[in-house]
């Protein structure tokens, strides 16, 4: 297991083999690229937002799915400030949120 910090303002970050813990700091809008869902059904990641600028507008964090790919039916899913941390699963199809943490 490896733990992935992500600390550029503004700059977007693709999933490792290796990532299972992001913990995205920094400001600005950033973007997580998830890995196509072939080969990763059952893998879990967790993102938190450990600098808490995920209010949105200009600091969120959106994961986006790999193509045409979705993250519970949506090819982007924004962490806004409702979304602390969220812990995702990918499925056969899709990945889905499993949790949501809202308070700091």
């Amino acid at each position: 297991m490896k733990t992935t910090v992500v600390c550029e303002s503004s700059q977007s970050y693709t999933v490792q083999n290796t990532d299972y813990i992001l913990l995205v700091e920094g400001s600005g809008e950033r973007t997580i690229n998830l890995p196509a869902i072939s080969g990763q059904l059952g893998r879990i990641l967790i993102i938190k937002d450990s600098a808490g600028n995920s209010a949105g507008g200009s600091d969120d964090i959106i994961l986006d799915g790999n193509g045409s790919e979705t993250i519970d039916g949506q090819t982007t899913k924004p962490m806004r400030n409702d979304y602390k941390s969220m812990t995702i699963v990918c499925g056969p199809d899709e990945w889905h949120r499993i949790s949501e943490f809202t308070s700091n």
